[in-house]
């Protein structure tokens, strides 16, 4: 009891020092000049934090004094909190999942959109009151103030990285076409009409372009920024203290159990009945004295006063119920061969199925993991067909293993019968999205095209199912105006100065579908993204489709549409290729463990 008790004692401050990392994220934002401004994140983090070191202290506190409503707090509070943490990461991944900035020509820093931040973001600059408040509090600070003093010359500051905030609050929007004087200072232009925040830039020193949008989109990709940096630490801290809280309860259980075999330590002496008990392995050999006489009935009725002399005895580890013990009766054929009584070890099998669904947890990170990935690429992130059915089956996975590991630690039958059905459900739904994306995606083979390295796809050449995400005019609408928020195109021109360069560039199939017209329409390459029109451009519809515009380039066209499959099963098929095969249950052991239940 008093190791046991130590364990729970020492599992406990870990607990307490896991909290140091949660209040120093909510510390470090605290201290951020947009965070302190906004004060949204900060203060949620260091309240969960402070719970978490006062939930582990009463557990740290009940561990080592042996004081059972603590500990009984402490799990329950300690569950609570981690679910909270849970959803806390969840939900900052969630909010910050859009919002990336846009390449300005001859500029080295990006600027950024307000449109493209997530709605609850938007909802906490977009009201007036709000920015009131949080405008007066960045004019307060030497954000722009600084860059007086580190930028005199145009040049370096069009080729500084400026941070978010200081594009979109310090200076006027690059399209305003305001000529530099210092990095505060612009010169208007006659027509600066192009953008409302044109309008709202002042030489000011306290106004800039602290009334613009770009300097909200600023402020909430610096925030961005900022809290995915805190969601990496609380989420490394949250999977420790999973594994803590697990430790733990395995701790408090074998603490429990010696307190339950204690009370059953006796001499195992009975009536007329004297045993010697020798243990071999998982069986105890049960010497009767005298053997004459003795029925195996006679010991089936002392069968539990037997265990209660046996666990006392032969084991350093206690199992935690008498009742789970399966009992099978050897019966000598001779009187003077003692009756083998042997003693299933179900505490074992019970660790061995707490271990296989701690696997089973490890091993749902994958999909997840899997799902992120998919939902950060910018071409499924537009289309959102198969990220999140692999995040909600890889987390429905970590769910039910996170029961099957509970219900086998505490031996709670009905959590694991609930774990094989439901489990045995996942493994048919994760085999059935496997099959579905191996036949969806075994097709859309592209075809070489004239002087160039890579290949062209036609839409025609992929499955009725991918074509029907993006032939319908309200779904590829969406689609389309989510790739032209990208710079997916824009960057092309940063890097390929050169037609030959160009041509023999490895680019992804969207780039080639979406960023310049097709090569049998003949266009004259000026730059990736600007082309020269032929004199007969009928070859098929996508060459009359393409426009110079960079907001419209190819993005109408069908082989931008046949790009951006392409780019899908070559990303969906990836994830196949990673998982290899449908991984198989190890049902039969846990059945076996039942039968033992």
């Amino acid at each position: 009891m008093a190791l046991s008790n130590n364990v729970i004692g020492a599992i406990n401050f870990v607990a307490m020092l896991l909290s140091i990392p949660i209040i120093g994220a909510g510390i470090w934002l605290a201290n951020q000049p947009d965070n302190s401004c906004v004060k949204i994140l900060q203060w949620p983090v260091i309240v969960l934090g402070v719970l978490i070191l006062v939930v582990a202290l009463a557990g740290f506190i009940g561990g080592f004094w042996r004081i059972p409503w603590l500990l009984i707090a402490y799990l329950v509070g300690m569950l609570i909190l981690i679910i909270l943490l849970a959803c806390l990461v969840v939900f900052v991944y969630m909010v910050t999942m859009r919002g990336s900035g846009h390449l300005e020509p001859s500029r080295a820093y990006l600027e950024y959109h307000l449109e493209d931040f997530s709605g609850w973001l938007q909802r906490r600059v977009r009201s007036s009151f709000k920015w009131e408040r949080i405008k007066i509090c960045l004019s307060s600070t030497d954000i722009c103030t600084q860059l007086n003093q580190t930028y005199t010359m145009a040049i370096d500051f069009f080729n500084s990285h400026l941070t978010p905030i200081e594009s979109g609050c310090c200076k006027p929007p690059t399209e305003c076409g305001y000529t530099f004087v210092n990095p505060t200072n612009w010169i208007s232009p006659i027509n600066n009409i192009a953008d409302p925040d044109c309008i709202q830039w002042s030489n000011d020193q306290t106004q800039l372009c602290y009334n613009c949008n770009s300097c909200k989109a600023g402020l909430l990709a610096n925030i961005k920024q900022e809290w995915r940096k805190a969601d990496i630490i609380l989420l490394i801290t949250l999977i420790a203290l999973i594994c803590v809280y697990l430790v733990g309860c395995c701790a408090f259980r074998n603490a429990k159990t010696e307190d339950i075999f204690r009370k059953y330590k006796q001499e195992c002496i009975t009536g007329k009945l004297k045993l010697i008990l020798i243990k071999e392995g998982t069986q105890f050999i049960v010497i009767r004295v005298p053997l004459a006489g003795l029925k195996l009935g006679n010991i089936t009725l002392n069968i539990f006063f037997i265990f209660s002399c046996t666990l006392s005895l032969f084991y350093a580890n206690p199992f935690p119920v008498i009742r789970y013990y399966s009992i099978r009766f050897i019966r000598p054929q001779r009187k003077d061969i003692p009756i083998i009584l042997d003693l299933t070890d179900m505490a074992a099998n019970s660790t061995i199925v707490g271990v296989i669904n701690f696997i089973t947890l490890l091993l749902s990170i994958p999909v997840i993991g899997a799902g992120i990935w998919l939902a950060n690429e910018p071409d499924n992130a537009c289309v959102k067909i198969l990220q999140w059915p692999l995040i909600i089956l890889g987390t429905s996975i970590a769910v039910v293993a996170l029961l099957g590991f509970v219900g086998g630690c505490w031996r709670i039958t009905w959590l694991l019968i609930f774990y094989l059905f439901a489990m045995f459900i996942l493994i048919l739904v994760f085999a059935c999205l496997v099959v579905l994306i191996y036949l969806i995606t075994n097709q859309g083979s592209g075809h070489p095209a004239p002087g160039r390295i890579y290949l062209e796809h036609d839409l025609d050449d992929f499955s009725g199912w991918l074509r029907r995400k993006v032939t319908n005019p309200y779904k590829w609408d969406r689609i389309r105006s989510c790739l032209n928020s990208t710079d997916m195109c824009s960057e092309l021109n940063q890097r390929y100065r050169i037609a030959q360069d160009f041509f023999n560039a490895r680019l992804t199939s969207i780039q080639y579908g979406c960023c310049m017209p097709p090569a049998e329409c003949g266009y004259s390459y000026i730059n990736p993204t600007y082309w020269l029109t032929p004199n007969n451009t009928a070859a098929s519809m996508d060459c009359l489709q393409w426009s110079n515009d960079q907001m419209q380039l190819c993005f109408h066209c069908d082989s931008c549409k046949a790009g951006l499959l392409a780019n899908l099963t070559k990303e969906w098929r990836s994830e196949i290729q990673n998982w290899g095969y449908i991984p198989k249950t190890p049902q039969t052991k846990y059945m076996k463990v039942l039968l033992h239940v």
